[in-house]
């Protein structure tokens, strides 16, 4: 009796892989970018941001601009705290920040895909693919990549969905552990635009 081979894609670890090429591929010349168009003000003329740790208490006690112009209306602690982080631990290495952002584009890009085959479960992982890989190549995303400024908008759509995928594994499993984690993601969603 002969055993059925498995494709690549109906292997596990294959669309994340996939999906990580892809955004290296596309994106990757980012990696030797500076600072473009919102990131000077958000990250490199952000006093609290340049502090590196120790302007965490100032990153979660004041707006979004506030360490850059003084006021602020908006209340976005968390993409600061991630630039404050490499700014302790990676110095001024532009080149780390971006790959960190071209790593959060894959995770995004990977939870939703997970979220069309939880949405769509008739309709297969081939569906799943494409859509996510429409998603992926649009050209419309290329300034959310391309800037660092625009992790707020990154890490909003990853916590988008973690938030729906752990609602959706409530409402299938009823463990309010998933509930949880489904207000967790939207909090953190939150915090982050």
């Amino acid at each position: 009796m002969s055993e059925k081979k498995t494709s690549f894609l109906e292997k596990s670890y294959s669309v994340p892989i996939l999906i990580a090429i892809l955004v290296f591929t596309l994106y990757g010349k980012t990696l030797n970018y500076g600072y473009v168009l919102d990131d000077p003000v958000v990250i490199g003329g952000n006093a609290y941001v340049q502090q590196g740790l120790e302007g965490i208490d100032e990153i979660f006690s004041h707006g979004y601009l506030h360490g850059f112009n003084g006021i602020s209306v908006s209340y976005r602690p968390l993409p600061l705290l991630t630039y404050a982080l490499e700014k302790e631990f990676f110095t001024d290495n532009i080149a780390a920040s971006r790959f960190i952002h071209l790593t959060l584009y894959i995770t995004g890009c990977w939870l939703l895909y997970l979220l069309v085959t939880v949405w769509f479960p008739s309709k297969g992982r081939n569906y799943a693919l494409f859509a996510t890989l429409i998603f992926l190549v649009h050209p419309i995303h290329t300034e959310v990549v391309a800037n660092l400024k625009s992790r707020d908008e990154m890490m909003t759509f990853i916590f988008f969905c973690v938030q729906f995928l752990a609602l959706a594994t409530y409402i299938k499993k009823d463990k309010l552990k998933w509930l949880g984690l489904s207000a967790l993601g939207f909090l953190l969603g939150l915090l982050s635009k």
